[in-house]
């Protein structure tokens, strides 16, 4: 019971202030709603359960979302918490070079390569064809160039024993890695899956591809990211945030349900909407329909996948603005979880309601743009996210006994 309390308490105090000593967070309304059937998430209690008694070895979670996820320390903070459920140093993660292509990432791991890439990622000033599950791709028509990761310290994950690598299948490209490798493996290919699989005899914290063009054309080798995974009995967590993604973004992706299908999530946590929220031409039947098709996508890759959605925050538009849009888009979302069983979240309720972000500005948790967090308001949001939800889990169990 000491490992649960740590976590349900881990992001709120790591980093100094507590969400409860700010009297406009209204910590009271912080639980999870069920507007419908909440049978998916019981069934994700109980996979839990299993884990901690043993019977299986690893849960895994998808968390979507815009800037406030392609940051990482949301989902890094909730990653920290879950594993601290049962004190576990296995499972996995989802990775993407986010510096090779010059934007931001999360801090538990950075990226390296040579040659020259170019960004593709699901909004339309960038987007291009080939995107997955994360949203965003690396692409290269170079003749040589080279691409991986180290893993920084941190309290999730720290080493693997297994990655994937998801790409193209160009035959006019090869990666692989260098002669002076430490370890031995096994290669794979599983072109219907979209990635090329290395399964090594030791587990490692660092590696490096070295990539080579084998023709002379102009086709491009586009790297979609890598899972990364060990032995050990724990939380795989997939943060796949994109800066500028709504909720039309992740459904242009055409390699989307065939990515999700290889790493089929237990959970999925959405936190997708202050960019829809944002449009000038924002319709509440369009915002809808879209929610409705990206949990149809979830649920056709696993039917007793449990949803999580997280309430849109109070926001400004261009800096100037108070986005009055919110709560008719956080209307929407509830519709939809209704529909699909999910939970909800209302983040826009406990950060304080219209207006708070100004408050959270004044208090050094936000950003002057009055949309993003800083990394201390990040780590309160996940660490009152996962209370919430913890307390949600502990009252199913309680029923259980």
């Amino acid at each position: 019971m000491k490992r649960v309390l740590a976590a349900v308490g881990l992001c709120c105090v790591m980093h100094g202030m507590h969400a409860q000593t700010l009297s406009y967070i209204q910590t009271d309304s912080s639980r999870i709603e069920y507007p419908g059937d909440s049978s998916t998430m019981m069934y994700f209690f109980d996979l839990i359960d299993k884990m901690q008694s043993g019977e299986m070895q690893k849960i895994r979670v998808a968390h979507f979302g815009g800037s406030h996820i392609q940051a990482g320390y949301w989902t890094e903070a909730l990653a920290d918490s879950f594993q601290a459920l049962g004190g576990y140093t296995g499972g996995g993660a989802f990775l993407f070079p986010y510096r090779v292509v010059k934007t931001n990432g999360p801090p538990f791991y950075r990226t390296h390569g040579d040659g020259t890439w170019k960004r593709c990622r699901a909004v339309p000033s960038e987007m291009c064809k080939g995107l997955g599950l994360c949203g965003m791709g690396a692409v290269t028509t170079d003749t040589v160039a080279s691409f991986g990761f180290v893993l920084r310290p941190n309290a999730h994950i720290s080493a693997f024993n297994d990655i994937r690598v998801y790409h193209n299948f160009n035959p006019s490209y090869y990666f692989q890695l260098p002669a002076s490798f430490p370890a031995t493996y096994r290669r794979m290919e599983f072109p219907e899956g979209g990635y090329t699989e290395f399964i090594f005899d030791q587990p490692i914290d660092t590696i490096h591809f070295d990539l080579h063009k084998t023709a002379m054309d102009n086709s491009e080798f586009f790297l979609r990211g890598w899972s990364i995974e060990n032995n050990d009995p724990g939380f795989y967590f997939a943060s796949l945030g994109v800066n500028g993604a709504s909720t039309y973004s992740f459904l242009q992706c055409t390699e989307f349900n065939k990515e999700l299908a290889t790493l089929p999530p237990d959970l999925v946590i959405f936190s997708i909407g202050v960019n829809d929220s944002q449009d000038d031409n924002f319709q509440a039947a369009g915002f809808n329909a879209r929610y409705d098709s990206l949990c149809a996508n979830i649920r056709a890759v696993n039917p007793h996948c449990a949803i999580l959605f997280c309430t849109i925050t109070d926001n400004y538009i261009r800096r100037k603005y108070k986005n009055k849009r919110s709560l008719d888009v956080n209307a929407e979302i509830y519709k939809v979880a209704e529909k699909y069983g999910a939970g909800v979240w209302d983040l826009y309720t406990v950060m304080g309601g219209y207006g708070s972000i100004d408050k959270w500005y004044r208090s050094g948790l936000a950003s002057s743009d009055r949309i993003h967090f800083k990394s201390e308001g990040y780590y309160m949001v996940a660490g009152m996210m996962f209370s919430a939800w913890h307390k949600s889990y502990l009252y199913h169990s309680a029923q259980k006994n």
